[in-house]
């Protein structure tokens, strides 16, 4: 199962962190209506974080155990999967991966600029 008392604090501490930053911004004057769109996408990036930093403060602070939890690991040697087997599978998710954020996020063809 999970620990309620954990997920609250996960949710309480990432929305924090969120509203808080969006509230400096907000307090501080920042206005959002004239910003070219890529510049959104760096500051909803560097939000992201905000699930990952509480995460880590939940597991931490909270519930007082080890940030690398040995059931977590990536155990590919038990597979029968080498080396040679492990970096080629590494390489085709990075160029997969490469390939979806250019199909995703291109502009179009090649007369749209």
């Amino acid at each position: 199962m999970y620990d309620k008392r954990a997920v609250g604090w996960f949710l309480v501490i990432t929305f924090g962190i969120t509203w808080g930053v969006e509230g400096v911004l907000l307090a501080g004057g920042v206005s959002f209506e004239h910003v070219p769109p890529v510049f959104l996408g760096y500051a909803v990036a560097a939000l992201m974080w905000a699930p990952a930093v509480g995460a880590a403060i939940t597991r931490k602070v909270i519930l007082r155990e080890s940030l690398r939890p040995p059931e977590a690991r990536l155990r590919l040697r038990s597979r029968g999967i080498g080396c040679h087997e492990r970096s080629l599978l590494m390489q085709r998710i990075f160029y997969g991966m490469g390939l979806l954020a250019l199909l995703l996020f291109s502009e179009g063809g090649s007369g749209s600029h």
